[in-house]
């Protein structure tokens, strides 16, 4: 993986370096042809034209090999990290207080892709700029010490100072809308899955009208980055053109014209190297705050609650009956889940299953189902597992059998047989017996 980030990162300072040199000799090039052409002189014009080719295809050439590797090694790793986030929420004890299921959704999906962000549009240009930057200078002392120092500062205060005033600017309004985005996102959610409960007790439009507030304050703090992103269109070429004249107006009299053109096209190109960085500037506060999010998705949230559960023996036989019998909140829950290894400090030798009361539906058939637990059971299978559990009349007298849907949260199925036998858990747990 860091090889492939190390490469594609040499591809893009390859193309950009390209770039510079292609602009550089072709103002070297006709700024010579003219010169000859007005003068009656003879010029070769086959090794710069050859050289220009060359430049041109290197470069289209380089960026599209830095696409394709930066994009690959940075959707290799989101791809990699989602399922390790996915295990570290899994993982977390039930008995902590945790995020919103929209915020979790959120943080898994796009705010995954908060990495790509960083390393694409952050790293990599940020990288290109400093290098490229130092190799515009380093040509330019060589014709002009002069016009070095003036192209110097000139991409320090675009690059540097300009960019510290965006990140400075784009502080607030970043940490602002990973904020607003997060409730708009609950908010929504909470629509999607409790609208009957909304509209039954006359809370829809107080909740519609919350949504529309943190919509118009996300709009609010977009307004705000646009003007920023004004500001950035506005400064880089205001700075870019007077640090040109800058150099144009130093350079000593005896250098010949193509050299003139060569320093002055490559002080106008090295510019192009520092355009991606106001977006990045602007919008680098909120690619933190989120990557914040994501490194505190792996870590337990909230105070465990009090069990007070003192070590436990049972007995437990082939065959066997227990109950485990108690007041509310004495902790059988919380033996339960031990016992089939669930929770941070369960045992790495549990071998129970654990068929909770609450009812848990995936949005698809009966058959997709009852195959999370056993994704090689065919048909017989799964319907000795509905048997076990005495629902295989209620499968009979389903009119598609097993391919029943049964929609998001069991809508599907009648709230009485939910509540008579909270499965597909006790399936599950046939199916992995």
């Amino acid at each position: 993986m860091i090889w492939r980030l190390t490469l594609g990162s040499a591809l893009a300072l390859t193309s950009a370096l390209a770039n510079l040199a292609l602009l550089g000799i072709a103002g070297w090039f006709l700024t010579g042809m003219a010169l000859a052409g007005l003068a009656g002189a003879s010029f070769n014009y086959f090794i710069p034209a050859a050289l220009i080719r060359a430049l041109a295809i290197g470069r289209a050439g380089g960026r599209y090999l830095e696409r394709l590797v930066t994009h690959d090694a940075t959707l290799t790793l989101v791809a990699r990290l989602r399922p390790r986030l996915f295990l570290a929420l899994a993982a977390q004890d039930p008995g902590r207080e945790g995020p919103h299921g929209g915020d979790l959704a959120a943080r898994l999906g796009g705010d995954l892709e908060a990495l790509q962000r960083l390393f694409l549009y952050v790293a990599v240009p940020g990288l290109v700029a400093v290098l490229g930057g130092l190799a515009v200078i380093g040509v330019l002392a060589a014709y002009a010490p002069e016009a070095a120092v003036l192209c110097a500062l000139g991409l320090l205060m675009a690059g540097g100072g300009g960019g510290a005033v965006l990140v400075a600017l784009g502080r607030a309004p970043g940490r602002a809308s990973v904020a607003v985005r997060l409730r708009l996102r609950e908010a929504v959610a909470d629509l999607a899955l409790g609208a009957d409960e909304l509209w039954s007790f006359g809370a829809l439009g107080r909740h519609l009208a919350g949504i529309d507030a943190h919509a118009r304050a996300l709009a609010g703090i977009q307004a705000r980055f646009a003007r920023r992103d004004a500001l950035a269109a506005a400064l880089l070429p205001t700075l870019a053109l007077a640090t040109v004249w800058g150099v144009l107006l130093s350079l000593p009299g005896g250098l010949p014209g193509p050299e003139k053109a060569l320093v002055v096209f490559l002080a106008l190109a090295a510019f192009d190297l520092l355009a991606p960085l106001p977006d990045a500037a602007t919008r680098l506060e909120a690619t933190l705050t989120t990557l914040g999010r994501l490194r505190a998705l792996g870590r337990p949230g909230g105070a465990p609650l009090p069990s007070g559960i003192a070590p436990v023996l049972l007995p437990l036989g082939p065959g066997a009956r227990v109950g485990l019998v108690g007041p509310s909140g004495a902790g059988k829950t919380t033996v339960a889940r031990r016992l089939a290894g669930l929770g941070p400090d369960a045992s790495a030798e549990a071998r129970a299953s654990l068929a909770p009361q609450t009812p848990m539906f995936v949005a698809a058939s009966l058959r997709h189902n009852l195959l999370i637990a056993a994704p090689e059971a065919d048909d017989t299978t799964l319907r000795a597992a509905l048997e076990t559990v005495c629902l295989g009349e209620w499968l009979a007298g389903l009119p598609e059998g097993l391919s029943t849907p049964i929609g998001e949260g069991g809508r599907a199925v009648s709230g009485g047989r939910r509540g008579a036998c909270p499965w597909p858990a006790p399936c599950w747990a046939a199916l992995r017996c």
